[in-house]
């Protein structure tokens, strides 16, 4: 057998280990045993054993972490019940960032979403912090980086627009500050996102905690940080002579479109919970592949049709499992058409398909006086 069926093979077999791992821990929402945990930890080593040549360092140093921490407990000895436990976790956690990347593949196919970055994009200066901020929060909780780096997509062509007739440097101002604020929305999911894995995470070790003992302090924390944000924006930035027009588009239907999903997937998981007697987080792992193939076969009925447009979802999904051993990103914005934009660095904090971005200013740029 060649090189490329052999990888073809080791994509295959990986993608079919991540859905066991789906199935095995959605049927532990049900069927209370240890069988579910022992699949997915055995569904998760044979996909890291086909995924390892992807890892990043920060991945192997994870890995290694996990490893030494686990030897460790062997050594103390651990109960046998604290050991399925753990592997419980490990495959919701496995199974929730996969089944985030169906819902990422159907609102990326979804032509509301880039015009709601349109919309987004084109608001009056008055109105773009803190509407490019909450752009990227909620684009970024449906699509994570690819509602965000539809944004920034949208931000580049705003600015293009008007070059020759507003001065350069007043346009690399501006591409700064809408970029800074879509990151700065974005990297504020992990404080309320009922849907992120940082939230998630802290629920799932910590079982008596619930999501609206969370919720009160995380939208006050963001409704802090965003003061504190649209703040530095104002008093930051300079006061151009020459106003760069706005572009607002007629009507803010797509935006409308946003949050109707973003209130239906959240209904989904109240009503799955609500039916099945499961917790949020496990009628979330059910409600999210249900949502995926429905949002895809409704978003393209009227061209590629619901039924094949929810085959292509799950191809599509199925084939990206691979791709998501090690997704560590770093976005900038680039040269392009001979013009220079500012580059705004990006910390990504996390590890797969759900991570936490925040904005780091490049030495020589205004922020550091250079």
């Amino acid at each position: 057998m060649d090189r490329s069926r052999r990888a073809v093979l080791a994509n295959v077999t990986a993608s079919v280990a991540i859905v066991l791992v789906i199935l095995s821990t959605i049927l532990s929402v049900f069927v209370p045993v240890p069988a579910p945990g022992v699949i997915s930890a055995v569904g998760l080593t044979v996909y890291f054993s086909l995924c390892w040549r992807r890892f990043s360092g920060a991945a192997w140093l994870t890995l290694s972490l996990c490893a030494l921490l686990l030897t460790a407990e062997l050594l103390v000895g651990v109960r046998p019940e604290a050991l399925i436990e753990g592997m419980n976790r490990m495959g919701f956690l496995a199974a929730f960032l996969a089944v985030m990347g169906m819902l990422r593949v159907a609102a990326s196919n979804d032509p509301e979403i880039r015009r709601a970055g349109e919309y987004l994009t084109g608001q009056p200066p008055g109105h773009r912090y803190i509407a490019m901020t909450f752009g990227g929060q909620f684009l970024g909780m449906l699509i994570n980086f690819g509602g965000l780096a539809i944004l920034l997509e949208m931000t580049r062509r705003a600015i293009d627009t008007q070059r020759g007739a507003v001065p350069e440097t007043t346009l690399e101002w501006r591409l700064r500050r809408m970029t800074t604020a879509t990151l700065r929305g974005f990297s504020l999911l992990p404080l309320w996102s009922p849907i992120g894995i940082g939230v998630n995470a802290l629920l799932l070790a910590m079982p008596g905690l619930r999501y609206v003992d969370l919720i009160g302090g995380g939208l006050a924390g963001c409704a802090l940080f965003i003061a504190w944000g649209w703040f530095l924006d104002r008093i930051s930035s300079p006061r151009p002579k020459s106003p760069l027009a706005p572009r607002t588009p007629s009507g803010a239907r797509p935006l409308l479109t946003l949050a109707v999903h973003v209130v239906l997937l959240l209904l989904t998981i109240a009503v799955i919970s609500a039916l099945t007697g499961a917790s949020f987080q496990s009628a979330l792992l059910i409600a999210i592949p249900i949502y995926s193939l429905f949002w895809s076969g409704w978003s393209l009925r009227h061209t590629v049709g619901p039924t094949r447009a929810a085959r292509q979802m799950l191809a599509t999904s199925f084939s990206s499992f691979p791709r998501a051993a090690a997704e560590h990103r770093q976005i900038r914005s680039q040269q392009r058409g001979g013009h220079h934009h500012p580059e705004v660095g990006v910390v990504v904090v996390g590890q797969g398909q759900y991570t936490l971005a925040i904005p780091v200013a490049e030495p020589g740029h205004p922020e550091h006086g250079g």
